[in-house]
């Protein structure tokens, strides 16, 4: 009887907070309504196509499937990787990507209600990261030079050239004492 007073008067009440504290509670956490809002503002930086975390969050299927696996690492903290702490202790950081006690909760509940998907829309995904500034960086050709020997060909094949680097190597030391000095050179060339 107690508790039917309480709805009732809960249900009467034009406090907007309290409408949305029972409507949490009764309905189930989903995909689209709840871990959609959470994974844009906090995961789709990297967990999308052509993001750099191999697991996608923007797909209902493939979040479902690693459900417990996401549960896991927010749990412990180690996703979404944010190196400081954010409870306050170290101050307020701009952009933070560390999750709320509540927010790794809610994802928690998910999880425990079988990862639901609920009623599609559409996502809000950040356009990936680019270097319009940059410049494109290309490896030089680098072709070593034997010391004491004409340059190597670039069509010569490199087991010829290696060959013939280590042959060269074996006399270099007395080629270099004959060349530098050659009339006090004693060593054979």
């Amino acid at each position: 009887m107690a508790s039917c007073f309480v709805m009732l008067a809960a249900a009467c009440s034009d406090d907007d907070d309290t409408r949305s504290s029972i409507d949490s509670t009764t309905r189930a956490v989903t995909y689209w309504e709840d871990m959609v809002p959470l994974f844009e503002a906090h995961c789709l930086q990297c967990h999308r196509e052509g993001g750099i975390a191999p697991l996608r969050l923007d797909q209902y299927a493939s979040a479902k499937g690693k459900a417990e696996q996401i549960r896991r690492h927010t749990a412990s903290r180690t996703m979404p990787p944010w190196g400081v702490t954010s409870d306050g202790s170290c101050g307020e950081f701009s952009d933070s990507l560390a999750l709320s006690a509540e927010q790794i909760a809610k994802i928690d509940q998910w999880v425990a209600a079988g990862a639901q998907e609920g009623v599609a829309r559409a996502l809000s995904v950040p356009p990936l990261p680019t270097l319009e500034a940059g410049k494109e960086l290309k490896t030089p050709l680098f072709v070593p030079e034997v010391e004491g020997a004409s340059s190597p060909s670039p069509t010569s094949t490199a087991a010829s050239t290696s060959a013939g680097a280590i042959q060269r190597r074996r006399s270099s030391p007395a080629t270099r004492c004959c060349r530098a000095r050659p009339r006090s050179c004693t060593t054979p060339c």
